[in-house]
């Protein structure tokens, strides 16, 4: 089934009607799998996704649909065909791609794609809403390595004028995230996905891709990642949910319990009926690894809640009036669109008040009911 998709390369958003498209920048694809225009006026949260090794193909442009799709129906990819309607249409959904072809995978390390990631990703969108980053396996590794490759680069061009707009970009992406979600991610390495790659290529460790030596067991470089990003975590206090694999593969359980636990606590779930790859491909909506994802981002949401007030089609609007609304803790105001802390709805009550002939053409907005507060 073919599928509407953007992809975002050098010279800006390409858009396509064939899920076969591809474009890049540096080979390296980050899919919009919704919205389907490049509009963001209306988006209330971006949800993210990180794919794991890939055994196939270049490894990097059919990653998002060997990955995130129904269980028993390939041809359905839930992040964008389920995930959007059910959250209600106002996020951005996006799924970066990168080589990570067990064996033919050009990068060194897991910090080297999420460099690519960060100049490709990072530093080209706006981040002005709350963030939910999603990985399977060693796409869980991806995104650590890309917070904290943000965290350097924030700190790093923060006196450097040439290279402030990355550092305000790295920033900006850092404090919106909110949510993180792993699936069956081996922050602790796996002796088995070696084993499995084995297996499945008729191959010896020799052959494997560079990227391969950052899954194994006891890596100090992999140790540091976790302790950087669970410090980030911390500090942001950013809500943390992961699943695990209940089924054996040929070789065993790929990643187990205390290393796919971690950084996650209580909030973790064993999904019993899916093993290592199908660990992230729900049989359907009420299937246990879609069904509790849905409902943490919605939770996240709630927790980071933004109420919205438009300014309908006014293009004359009092100076005092857009004054009185920058001093509140405003987000955004462009297109007479603005994004405000709940917190602050007192003082634009107020604000309102005192300007009431501005009234009626006001409304405010619920994140995701569009249920009119005021």
């Amino acid at each position: 089934m073919g599928c509407c998709l953007s992809l975002w390369s050098l010279s800006g958003l390409i858009t396509g009607c064939n899920s076969d498209v591809t474009a890049s920048f540096n080979d390296l694809p980050v899919y919009q799998l919704w919205p389907p225009t490049e509009d963001k006026r209306w988006t209330r949260m971006d949800v993210i996704f990180f794919h794991g090794l890939q055994f196939a193909g270049d490894g990097s442009t059919d990653a998002w649909r060997s990955t995130w799709t129904q269980k028993g129906c390939d041809d359905v990819c839930w992040a964008k065909e389920w995930l959007p309607f059910d959250l209600g249409e106002d996020v951005r959904i996006l799924s970066v791609a990168y080589h990570a072809h067990v064996i033919a995978s050009p990068h060194d390390c897991v910090s080297e794609i999420a460099h690519n990631v960060f100049e490709t990703l990072i530093k080209r969108l706006e981040w002005d809403c709350p963030i939910v980053l999603i990985g399977h396996s060693f796409g869980g590794l991806v995104l650590k390595s890309l917070v904290v490759e943000a965290k350097k680069r924030s700190i790093r061009y923060a006196e450097d004028d040439l290279s402030r707009s990355a550092g305000d970009h790295a920033k900006a992406f850092l404090n919106n995230v909110r949510g993180v979600v792993f699936y069956a991610v081996p922050h602790g390495g796996s002796y088995n996905i070696a084993k499995y790659v084995n297996n499945l290529l008729r191959c010896n460790d020799k052959h494997h891709a560079l990227i391969m030596e950052d899954v194994q067991p006891w890596r100090q470089n992999m140790e540091e990642l976790s302790e950087e990003f669970e410090n980030f975590l911390k500090e942001k206090k950013v809500n943390v949910y992961a699943f695990g694999e209940g089924k054996r593969m040929n070789v065993g359980i790929l990643v187990h319990l205390a290393t796919a636990q971690r950084l996650a606590g209580r909030n973790y779930y064993m999904v019993e009926d899916a093993n290592h790859m199908e660990v992230c491909k729900p049989t359907s909506k009420e299937h246990s690894s879609y069904a509790l994802l849905l409902d943490f981002i919605k939770e996240v949401a709630r927790e980071n809640h933004y109420e919205a007030l438009h300014l309908s089609q006014i293009s004359d609007v009092p100076a005092g009036f857009l004054k009185g609304i920058q001093n509140l803790r405003v987000l955004d105001l462009s297109d007479g669109y603005f994004q405000y802390l709940p917190e602050e709805l007192g003082n634009l009550k107020h604000l309102l008040e005192i300007s009431p002939f501005w009234t009626g053409w006001l409304r405010i907005t619920s994140s995701f009911t569009h249920e009119v507060v005021y």
